[in-house]
């Protein structure tokens, strides 16, 4: 016998004090904590909330914003009113917002009895220069650079500041890459700027508050460029590329702008005053391969001073680039990790680093050897039976060069990063373990969730695909911090549950919506990297499981953040494909061509299956958003879309009589029963029991990338949880647990990848990370947005005494904790607003040890069932 719950937190208040309050500095404009830059004049403002009561929910909201604190009486800028709704969310609606524009906000709550909070704690947002013409700036250059003849160009304003100041900002954009500093000090501690877009269409520009670096009197602007992803030209001394293409001139566009006491504002603007020259250190820059960095031909003073300009000259004007200057709207890159070196071993006269994981960043290293002594310092994931650095997973080769100039010097890469867990370099002098560190670098994004059980395993399993998420989180999602860095679309959506679930994306995941919409073709087609820098050859461009992320990520980004603005400004492309995959099906509605099920242990599966599920499922995607965004009639077109795609599925791959898929492989009846193909719910049940049959016949998933996902929801889904704790038990091939027995500290490409040249730092296989999060039962209900129903439902089995999970929602902080011990204890947390449900399988259920009264301390009803239910709450 089965008890289940349904608890709404709505429980009277007896006084007139507010229990309910806005959680401070919670306060988010669009999903950013007090943005610079931002370019929509409809900004989302978002908040969480708390309360003292059980059972409180939030009946009404007040936003003021205001052009300072001191206006908020007057909210010169918007005054909302009270504006009854649970949601704790709006769309900025009121005066016109201008080009830098400050703008500060707060808002009180209304509790479930309409007694009013405090006020929030204060929140603040900027606008970006909006119109082309508030650019009085010109793009520059030093037509001189040649690669490998110089170095990469250097620039430098010197300006005079006559007034005290009030704030200063520095609008800036270098292609490939910049980092800038104000007399000697980096203008913020972000790196690898400006990141990955189609640059034909849209130019993602910083805005940097450098208020705080000006000085009165002369003040000295620098602007280095790297090559970044946008010059990938040859790399110097043979360095590895993944793809080259016609060298682009490395340019700036940079407007810094200070306001002196008295309101008055000045300008400095990139022009051709502007000094620059090709004599630094820094040769190369690769994205791919590594730098050049001679210490010899530093530049005396560099960066705070320089007293010497000579072989300088003034810099070029250039052509503008067509892609419209956008402000950025996601979290920077940063450095989030140091990490210190566990050993330092000497092989065949070189120094070997090993850092103990595999992570994505730089490297520092201090070099003390004789001016004119090149230092080689080549990365790598593993290392080769000799003990040295072994490249054949990463590309290669691939290695920085540092010329010293006889001082002690502390080296990094500064324009480009490598995935790599040990370092080996040809150091004359004796190194230790603090002679190199390692700074793991991704987008600064806020961590959000967190799980655990009494399985160690499982526990490390976790964490080497969390490593590999992290590894891959930078401006693009993508598949490995090496060899492709590219953004591969498929565990854009594939794999995003994990990606989700532990990190705050809403701001990073809208950009990497953008960037596919800039992307798509004239045909409709997404292809299958976005940004599409280069076109690949031998099908690696059109997969409907790579291009359906164009429907499936806005909307998985919709139902975690309740953001409708995505699925709005997507919509048009998402029809757009869709229409180009029903195209290519024509009359049979039917898809047979792609990747396949890539990474497949089995490769008898047909293609004509994963293209038709990845048809079906972008299909699938478009009815949900159709509904959403209250397009009637186009909710009924993709439904009988999709209805024929079914149909045309089942005639041409269903076997009635063995109840199989194509060939009875795991991955087709995975993929059909995930993709709803099956008629009723008696042919569900037999496929899903042929299924968990051939996978006990087996003793492991024979699933490759596209599949995996839908086997685990299938196997979840069909009541087959402890096949599942059986397959993640394993510590056999292939499996996580193979990989964690094999040394990994990252997710590797393939499940045997120590053995072959796969990527070891790959997070495409991650999707069993859903399964240990709802282990502790933990997930959003079928058919919520933004976390307002959660199902608590712990999966109890195996040797498990204990599962835990917490997440911070849209709407608060969920969690569930159960131990097992005499019964089972099993605590859970409800965000302020939103409706729990419990389902456990026991027959007596006891609340904080009492018998549980309905409509009492936040419990709105609860029931017996006799029938267990198997839902997909992901």
């Amino acid at each position: 016998m089965q008890l289940s719950l349904s608890i709404l937190l709505s429980a009277l208040c007896s006084t007139c004090i507010s229990a309910i309050s806005v959680i401070s500095d919670s306060l988010r404009t669009e999903g950013l904590s007090q943005p610079n830059g931002i370019s929509t004049t409809t900004p989302r403002l978002t908040w969480l909330l708390s309360s003292s009561t059980r059972g409180d929910s939030q009946s009404a909201y007040q936003v003021q914003v205001a052009t300072s604190t001191s206006k908020f009486t007057e909210a010169d800028l918007w005054d909302s009113g009270k504006i009854s709704s649970v949601n704790n969310s709006v769309y900025y609606a009121g005066n016109q917002l201008k080009s830098r524009t400050i703008a500060w906000w707060r808002v009180r709550v209304y509790d479930i009895n309409g007694t009013v909070s405090p006020w929030s704690s204060t929140g603040k947002f900027e606008m970006g220069l909006l119109n082309s013409s508030d650019w009085q700036a010109s793009w520059i250059g030093n037509t001189v650079y040649v690669l490998g003849s110089n170095s990469l160009p250097v620039f430098a304003k010197t300006f005079s500041v006559s007034c005290p100041t009030t704030q200063s900002r520095l609008y800036l954009l270098g292609l490939g890459a910049h980092s800038a500093t104000i007399n000697g000090a980096a203008v913020e501690s972000s790196v690898l700027d400006p990141g990955y877009s189609t640059f034909a269409k849209t130019l993602y520009y910083s805005t940097y508050d450098i208020s705080a670096s000006l000085v009165q009197g002369m003040n000295l602007l620098g602007v280095e460029l790297g090559k970044g992803i946008y010059d990938p030209e040859p790399g110097l001394n043979g360095r590895y590329m993944k793809f080259t293409d016609t060298p682009r001139q490395l340019i700036l566009i940079a407007q810094l702008e200070y306001t002196c006491s008295n309101g008055t504002v000045v300008t400095v603007a990139s022009d051709t005053t502007w000094l620059t020259t090709v004599n630094g250190p820094r040769i190369e820059s690769s994205w791919y391969g590594g730098e050049e960095y001679d210490a010899r031909e530093e530049i005396p003073g560099w960066p705070s001073k320089i007293t010497n300009y000579t072989g300088w000259g003034s810099a070029n004007l250039t052509k503008s680039p067509t892609g419209t200057l956008v402000g950025t709207q996601k979290q920077s890159l940063q450095i989030v990790e140091t990490i210190t070196p566990i050993s330092v071993t000497k092989v065949r006269g070189l120094w070997v680093f090993d850092f103990g994981v595999n992570f994505a960043g730089w490297f520092q290293l201090t070099v003390d050897e004789p001016s004119g002594t090149r230092v080689v310092a080549y990365p790598s994931e593993r290392l080769t039976s000799n003990g040295l650095a072994d490249q054949t997973t990463t590309g290669s080769p691939i290695f920085d060069g540092f010329t010293s100039n006889g001082t002690v010097t502390t080296f990094s890469p500064k324009f480009m990063y490598h995935g790599f867990r040990y370092l080996q370099v040809n150091l004359t002098s004796t190194p230790s373990t603090s002679s190199a560190l390692g700074l793991s670098i991704r987008s600064n994004v806020d961590t959000v969730g967190s799980l655990s059980s009494s399985h160690t395993l499982f526990n490390n399993i976790h964490t080497i695909i969390d490593r590999s998420i992290q590894s891959n989180m930078y401006s693009s999602m993508t598949d490995c911090p090496h060899r492709e860095k590219l953004g591969w679309l498929e565990e854009s959506h594939l794999v995003i549950d994990p990606v989700i679930f532990t990190y705050d994306m809403e701001a990073t995941l809208r950009k990497v919506a953008k960037d596919m919409v800039d992307s798509q073709i004239s045909t409709g087609l997404i292809a299958d990297i976005s940004p599409e820098f280069t076109i690949f050859s031998g099908g690696f461009r059109d997969d409907p499981n790579w291009g359906n992320t164009v429907v499936l990520l806005p909307l998985q980004h919709y139902q975690a953040y309740a953001d409708i603005e995505v699925l709005a400004d997507t919509y048009s492309a998402m029809q757009e494909y869709v229409s180009y995959l029903e195209n290519m099906a024509g009359s049979t509605y039917l898809l047979d061509y792609g990747l396949g099920d890539w990474e497949t242990l089995d490769s008898t599966t047909s293609a004509g299956i994963t293209a038709t599920f990845g048809f079906s499922q972008a299909v699938q995607g478009m009815i949900s958003i159709a509904g959403y965004l209250g397009k009637a009639d186009d909710v009924a077109t993709y439904t009988t879309l999709y209805g024929k795609i079914i149909t045309a599925f089942n005639a041409a791959y269903f076997n009635s009589t063995s109840m199989l898929y194509g060939g009875g492989q795991q991955a087709a009846l995975a993929l059909a029963l995930d993709m709803g193909a099956a008629s009723s719910t008696e042919t569900y049940k037999s496929v899903a029991a042929n299924l968990a049959s051939k996978v006990v016949a087996t003793g492991y998933w024979t699933t490759g990338e596209i599949s995996l996902p839908s086997l685990f929801r299938v196997l979840m889904n069909s009541g087959n949880n402890e096949l599942l704790f059986t397959l993640m038990s394993s510590t056999s091939y292939p499996s996580y647990g193979y990989e964690i027995a094999q040394g990994a500290t990252s997710l590797w490409e393939q499940f045997n990848g120590n053995s072959v040249d796969s990527s070891l730092n790959h997070f495409m296989f991650g999707y069993g990370d859903t399964w240990l999060r709802r282990l502790s039962g933990l997930g959003q209900s079928p058919g919520s947005v933004g976390w307002a129903n959660i199902t608590y439902s712990p999966i109890i089995v195996g040797d498990l005494t204990t599962a835990s999970a917490t997440y911070r929602s849209l709407r608060g902080t969920a969690s569930a904790t159960w131990t097992l011990e005499n019964g089972l204890t099993y605590a859970i947390v409800v965000p302020v607003g939103s409706m729990g449900t419990v389902i456990l399988n026991y027959t007596t259920v006891l609340e904080s040890g009492s018998e549980m009264v309905a409509g009492s301390n936040g419990i709105e009803s609860f029931a017996t069932c006799s029938v267990r239910r198997h839902d997909d709450f992901y």
